[in-house]
């Protein structure tokens, strides 16, 4: 995971190793099953998440209960709440 982040966020600025390890204490690894839920209807979602392997999606179900995609996430990539 380290190593992919540093490459994603030094596309945009150049960190030491010093600061970069500072960046990681705001991340924390962890591990989810296909179809989990990260964030529960009416929950808070305060985080950010950087996918290392596998795909996320974020939607929404109305109330007619028709499903709407936001956005998709694939490795590498990061995903926000919208």
């Amino acid at each position: 995971m380290e190593e992919n982040l540093r490459k994603q966020i030094e596309e945009i600025v150049k960190l030491t190793d010093e600061e970069f390890q500072f960046v990681l204490t705001h991340f924390t690894p962890r591990t989810y099953r296909k179809h989990q839920y990260l964030v529960q209807a009416g929950d808070p979602a305060p985080n950010d998440h950087f996918v290392v392997k596998g795909l996320l999606k974020s939607f929404y179900i109305d109330d007619l209960g028709k499903i709407h995609i936001l956005q998709f996430a694939i490795e590498d990539w990061w995903i926000f709440e919208i």
